[in-house]
């Protein structure tokens, strides 16, 4: 009887002993499991957190992106609207100089027609001239239509004579000059021989300066009924002087 009491007693220490065991074991177990989730949750956390971090700065760089594409948008719209406010300008400016071109061609067609008949007239009577020019002497005026003048009528003028011719039609006549020789001393600006033909109504010089040599001038509608063609020679050198025809035309 003793026996078995000490033998139930043993084994109910060595039960104690090996629940005690379990348990710490089990403790052990628990606490490992603990620490384990703790840092689980630790390395978790810091993965959400650089996730978010992350999103955050993707989010900054996609908002960048959003406003430099809108504002590249905005500008690109600008360039293109100022682009065609500068066509619009420019075609406007062209329309405006081809309006201005084609004003001046029609301009010039109708001067052209008004001078061709005079021109042609003057021709046929050159080609028929039945009057002696008035040839150099003093002062002449000439009041006729139509007439020629000529500083002499064949060899060369003298030295040292000035003479003038004052062409004097009535208001509202034109006077179409047409040149068919010049020869006299030639120099730069013409300071030795020379002729002038200077607008009466205007007093200002016909061709723009004094002429000379033997470039022969341009035939000239004059927008006058009042002009003074003057000749000039110096002491030296001389020549046949200059022959033209006159016509007055409304």
């Amino acid at each position: 009887m003793e026996k078995l009491e000490s033998q139930f007693l043993q084994d109910k220490q060595e039960r104690n002993t090996a629940m005690i065991d379990v348990l710490q074991h089990l403790t052990a177990i628990k606490n490992e499991t603990t620490f384990g989730f703790e840092d689980m949750r630790g390395e978790f956390r810091s993965l959400f957190e650089a996730y978010d971090e992350k999103v955050s700065v993707y989010k900054t760089q996609v908002d960048n992106i959003t406003t430099h594409l809108a504002t590249s948008e905005e500008e690109i719209n600008n360039r293109i609207i100022k682009t065609m406010e500068e066509l619009e300008r420019v075609q406007s400016e062209q329309e405006e100089r081809l309006d201005t071109c084609r004003s001046e061609v029609n301009s010039l067609r109708t001067h052209i027609t008004n001078l061709e008949t005079p021109i042609i007239r003057l021709v046929n009577m050159s080609q028929q001239w039945p009057v002696p020019p008035s040839t150099c002497a003093a002062t002449q005026v000439l009041t006729a239509a139509s007439g020629s003048i000529a500083v002499v009528e064949a060899g060369k003028y003298d030295n040292n004579i000035d003479c003038e011719w004052i062409i004097n039609l009535p208001a509202g006549n034109k006077i179409l000059l047409k040149w068919i020789y010049i020869d006299m001393e030639i120099k730069d600006n013409c300071p030795y021989d020379y002729v002038t033909v200077k607008n009466l109504n205007t007093n200002q010089l016909e061709y723009g300066n004094t002429m000379c040599g033997p470039l022969l001038p341009n035939n000239l509608l004059i927008e006058s009924n009042r002009i003074r063609i003057a000749f000039h020679s110096d002491g030296s050198n001389t020549g046949r002087g200059f022959e033209l025809h006159y016509l007055g035309t409304e």
